[in-house]
């Protein structure tokens, strides 16, 4: 004490950040999850409807598989559910964001962005799991962890003896990694733009456009330079496959140099009242 006035203890960062994160959760929409829940649930159906239909019944560990390795759900359906989720952050909540700046700083902001970021991706990929185990097993799909040779890719991944749940926990795992850089980069084009939904638009130029588009143009030989041929647990077109490991490595790098252009973006960023976001 010193004056009269009382010195207010030092408030420990971590519990900053811990309010930071809670200050963005709880700010979410959960009509959001709703949102994301149906569409989960209905392609779920129609694409386990879709397998049965051209294979018969398989097993829940080949359906997930399938549905995770589709290009329509990887460059689609999933870019929906981060467009549903993402499409605003840094945007919407502006009042949040300043909230965190006056209690805290920059770098909590940062950090509390992108652990928004990987929390909810990875609600995003349990629910794409258990909707699709929902499905599954009212539809009387098989659950033992099996492998058929229904196709070249699951002859494939029969060939190169990849247990049935390992072959699941990579293919949820790279989804996941994959979504948590889409998710930044919705994050990163939202602090480019205060006007714009910029984000938006990288994201679907990212994750529809570029992913589909440039390996028509290299052809049917792939760099792996591109997040959805990494999330593929076989070839894509008539190459080697590099090992999972370069996959991890790939999206870890990616996702580490995103999170650094984050803080950057935001430590250089105005967040006054006239200035936006």
């Amino acid at each position: 004490m010193k004056d009269g006035s009382f010195m207010r203890p030092q408030e420990n960062p971590m519990n900053r950040y811990i309010q930071s994160c809670e200050v963005l959760v709880l700010s979410k929409k959960h009509w959001r999850w709703i949102i994301v829940l149906l569409l989960a649930l209905g392609d779920a159906i129609l694409n386990l409807n879709q397998i049965t239909i051209a294979y018969g019944k398989i097993s829940y560990c080949e359906s997930l598989i399938y549905h995770m390795q589709n290009e329509t759900f990887a460059m689609v359906t999933s870019i929906i559910f981060l467009a549903v989720l993402f499409g605003d952050i840094s945007r919407q909540g502006y009042w949040d964001l300043y909230y965190i700046l006056r209690t805290g700083s920059r770098r909590h902001l940062s950090a509390s962005l992108i652990t928004l970021i990987v929390i909810y991706c990875m609600f995003l990929s349990a629910i794409c799991v258990i909707t699709h185990f929902a499905v599954a097993v009212l539809s009387g799909a098989s659950l033992l962890p099996v492998l058929h040779r229904l196709s070249s890719n699951m002859a494939f991944l029969a060939q190169s003896g990849l247990h049935p749940l390992r072959a699941c926990i990579l293919a949820i795992t790279l989804f996941f990694l994959r979504c948590c850089f889409l998710a930044q980069l919705v994050l990163f084009g939202n602090l480019m733009s205060k006007k714009l939904p910029l984000g938006l638009l990288i994201l679907v130029f990212v994750g529809l456009v570029l992913d589909y588009q440039l390996y028509d143009i290299i052809g049917t030989n792939p760099l792996y330079i591109l997040p959805y041929d990494n999330i593929l647990l076989f070839p894509r077109g008539t190459g080697e496959r590099p090992g999972y490991l370069f996959s991890f490595l790939y999206f870890m790098l990616i996702n580490c140099g995103m999170s650094t252009a984050i803080y950057i973006k935001i430590k250089r960023n105005d967040f006054s009242i006239g200035g936006g976001l």
